[in-house]
């Protein structure tokens, strides 16, 4: 994979927009992972070999889990083709953000968390 792009892949579980204690939460029936591409301003998408690979390596980590966690549930890819978010900053303006650039990527906004 480029060092230019960078695979995402978000839980799609949401947050409540109720004001309820944690203990009000009931966790989700079913957790499904969405694969997404984000993409600097200025540079190229993913290829299809990309794409696969990403859902791929989402298909191995599933079957660790079931390995892992016998008897339970794992996730589901919310979508069987990676999305691609395409970034309004440049790869060199990323770079310099603090933390590696992590909230201008998990919290674009057209990414909306919810509960599924």
């Amino acid at each position: 994979m480029s060092p230019r792009l960078l695979a995402c892949c978000f839980i799609a579980l949401g947050f409540s927009t109720a004001s309820a204690s944690a203990q009000d939460m009931v966790p989700p029936k079913l957790i499904k992972v969405l694969p997404i591409f984000f993409v600097p301003k200025g540079e190229d998408g993913p290829t299809a070999e990309q794409s696969k690979r990403l859902v791929q390596h989402l298909e191995m980590a599933r079957a660790r889990y079931r390995e892992l966690l016998p008897n339970k549930s794992t996730f589901t890819i919310a979508d069987e083709q990676p999305r691609v978010y395409r970034s309004k900053n440049t790869l060199d303006f990323l770079r310099d953000q603090p933390e590696g650039a992590a909230p201008q990527m998990t919290s674009p906004p057209n990414i909306s968390w919810r509960r599924t």
